[in-house]
């Protein structure tokens, strides 16, 4: 069983704000694996801070964990179009796995966390 949710933070386009959107659910049974679209904050965005973070949907920035980070710079995009999906996956062994695939390149990166080698 999943003992946190864990998401990515987000950027809301009007307040600003950066929140976290739960793509695993704590208490899903593991070993699991999901995947959530998202898009570009501004016209022609080119980078993207990808945060994996722990923390319920819609938690401020300020109140989550980050547990893995990376940038990428990826071909500009608009915002209207869902772009990036991030597929996250959780195994029994404490392994995070984290594949950003940008739906317009078809270029993507992983984010591995060790929850057990982060005691």
């Amino acid at each position: 069983i999943m003992p946190h949710s864990l998401g990515v933070l987000t950027q809301d386009k009007v307040s600003d704000a950066s929140t976290c959107s739960v793509i695993l659910k704590k208490n899903t049974t593991v070993p699991c694996k999901i995947s959530k679209m998202y898009g570009s904050v501004e016209d022609s965005q080119e980078k993207f801070n990808i945060k994996v973070v722990q923390g319920e949907e819609g938690q401020l920035s300020d109140d989550c964990l980050v547990v893995g980070e990376k940038l990428l710079t990826l071909p500009p995009r608009s915002p209207e179009k869902e772009s990036i999906e991030v597929l996250m996956s959780y195994d029994s062994s404490g392994m995070v796995n984290v594949k950003v695939k940008d739906e317009i390149s078809g270029k993507t990166e992983d984010i591995t966390i060790d929850f057990y080698a982060r005691k």
